[in-house]
């Protein structure tokens, strides 16, 4: 089931009275629009029908412009709510990006530094792998600040055991992780390798909320959604029962079930309770639609208006970091997967999957980007949106193209605080 969002019909009365040469070409250049729009929506619908996804939403931007959205499937397929360009999805990890540029703007600000030491800014109890000094705000960016879930675990996925630990209810919170954590060996030297790190994105939302003196929801707020006028982003819950107005219902690929994170022997849906998704927040908690994604992501154009981080901190966040090799084409910079092509030019993205969401934003060097959400987080065989769709979205969207000068942000209420 296919969902069409298209522009406003503004050339619809083109075909009354005198053509004009401007007529004439307004009304090609609608053709091409319309075009372009139709050859997405083909694509989305393919995605849909073949990989067995509930629902999709797609928004592609130009030199940050909002030009295409487009939606297919079902945002609640039991009441027959279909998906919309207004639709709230989890995002899970493409939620790092976003706490790096608040972060990255306190760097620039003055509040931070990247070598400031973390163990010593946050006074942390004192821990047993002495090393946890040493660990620094860009280790945490970077994923080198010494874990490795792949060597020991993700400690935040083991919320009740680490609320049992500290004597407390289920599930556990930020800082009883924290506290956890901190009395664990490091699984290497920080600064030393990369190794994906959701703990370390937990600690840099602490950070923020002890250099802004807000919560780190509100923080994220005040420093980049609100001066781009985005108002429907929020953190999101855990529980089906307290989904957010116009948030999609999630469904896990393979149906799997978990042991709930808030009552002793309660089997549930995992997507709602086997996680604490609250605890989540600065590695994996937001919710946002495909539009609001691309919205905070244009402060990585230099030009971006309005411009809310300077060229020497957008180069730093894209920088190749010191233990990469030189001849590397891709690495983890601030909170984004780098890939460098055509000598100095950058693409950068991020992924996020969880059981019920994918997700999956992408900045090209040549001034496209777009990002798409699903309420699920693979196909049956267990192959994730991100790996489906990446490869075919680069051909889908240059398709599409030629892209018109229309801009749809403001159409959907994008307007930036004064």
């Amino acid at each position: 089931m296919a969902v069409f969002f298209s522009r406003r019909q503004f050339l619809a009365g083109l075909a009354v009275g005198t053509t004009t040469a401007l007529d004439r070409l307004l009304g090609a250049r609608a053709l091409e629009t319309s075009k372009a729009q139709q050859s997405l929506q083909a694509f989305l619908d393919h995605l849909v029908e073949s990989e067995k996804f509930p629902g999709l939403s797609l928004a592609v931007a130009m030199s940050g412009r909002l030009v295409h959205t487009v939606c297919s499937g079902w945002a609640d397929p039991v009441a027959r709510q279909p998906v919309t360009p207004r639709s709230l999805f989890r995002i899970a990890s493409v939620s790092k990006p976003l706490t790096a540029l608040v972060t990255a703007r306190l760097i620039e600000q003055g509040s931070l530094r990247p070598e400031t030491p973390v163990h010593a800014y946050l006074q942390l109890p004192n821990p047993s792998d002495s090393r946890w000094r040493q660990i620094t705000v860009e280790h945490c960016l970077l994923h080198t600040g010494g874990w490795d879930r792949d060597k020991s675990y993700d400690p935040m996925f083991r919320s009740r055991a680490i609320a049992r630990e500290a004597g407390s209810t289920t599930p556990a919170t930020p800082s009883q992780i924290i506290r956890h954590m901190v009395g664990q060996p490091l699984d290497s030297n920080p600064g030393s390798r990369y190794a994906y790190s959701n703990f370390g994105y937990c600690l840099l939302g602490r950070i923020i909320e002890k250099a802004t003196g807000l919560p780190y929801g509100r923080a994220v707020q005040e420093s980049i959604l609100r001066p781009l006028g985005i108002s429907s982003m929020r953190l999101g819950k855990t529980l089906r029962d307290n989904r957010a107005p116009a948030e999609v219902i999630y469904q896990d690929a393979r149906s799997r079930k978990g042991r709930s994170v808030f009552k002793d022997g309660e089997i549930l849906e995992e997507p709602y309770g086997a996680w604490f998704l609250e605890a989540m927040d600065a590695h994996g908690g937001w919710l946002a639609s495909a539009p609001d994604l691309l919205r905070w992501s244009m402060v990585m154009d230099p030009k971006a208006r309005p411009a809310l981080l300077d060229t020497e901190t957008l180069a730093k966040i894209q920088a190749r970091p010191a233990f990469t090799p030189a001849d590397a084409k891709v690495w983890y910079g601030w909170g984004w997967q780098v890939r460098q092509v055509n000598g100095n030019k950058y693409n950068l993205w991020h992924t996020g999957s969880l059981p019920g969401t994918g997700a999956l934003l992408v900045r090209r060097h040549d001034g496209l980007s777009w990002a798409l959400l699903a309420n699920i987080n693979a196909n049956p065989e267990g192959k994730t949106v991100a790996a489906i769709a990446d490869p075919a979205l680069h051909k889908a969207v240059d398709q599409a193209s030629p892209l018109d000068s229309l801009d749809l942000f403001g159409s959907l209420g994008y307007t930036p605080a004064g």
